[in-house]
């Protein structure tokens, strides 16, 4: 649901994805969900996406690269999106370091995509749903335009996620 609302609050599309991922704790199911990244928010959604890894800490003599390495579905994902990722160490509290690597790598999606957001047929949807209620707002309607783009939006939303819960639970 959270996913949904978040095609209406970002309704021109988001600079980025961040995709946080537990060490350790990445399954097949995990990157399948993952792989739909392009169904929810569009063909070119890999592109604007990086993972964040977190418990760093959890690492100990082990480097990043050797961990992605040691599993398919990590290094399927670390690839799928064009090799970005970043690490936090959650024993490192207050790191700017860390953020600093973070926000490099949000700038490296940002620059490599020209400054473009992440479009796709239902952020322009959300996108048409606000300019229209908005204009029917100022015409009297009570509710807030996004809240009428929401409810709008739904249906089809709802549609995506049924096909995903199948492919889950079958």
């Amino acid at each position: 649901m959270e996913i949904m609302k978040s095609i209406v609050e970002a309704s021109l599309g988001p600079h980025a994805f961040i995709i946080v991922v537990k060490i350790g704790r990445m399954s097949k199911a995990d990157t399948e969900l993952l792989q739909m990244l392009p169904q929810l928010f569009g063909s070119n959604a890999p592109q604007y996406a990086t993972v964040l890894f977190t418990h760093g800490d959890e690492l100990r003599h082990q480097s990043i690269e050797q961990k992605i390495q040691s599993s398919s579905c990590v290094s399927e994902l670390v690839s799928m999106c064009s090799g970005r990722y970043c690490v936090f160490d959650n024993k490192v509290r207050k790191s700017r370091r860390q953020v600093q690597n973070f926000m490099n790598k949000v700038d490296e999606i940002v620059t490599a995509n020209s400054g473009k957001h992440c479009s796709s047929d239902m952020f322009r949807m959300a996108e048409m749903f606000i300019n229209e209620a908005e204009r029917s707002r100022q015409a009297g309607t009570d509710e807030t335009p996004r809240g009428t783009t929401q409810r709008r939006l739904n249906p089809n939303l709802a549609w995506i996620w049924r096909n995903i819960w199948k492919m889950f639970t079958a």
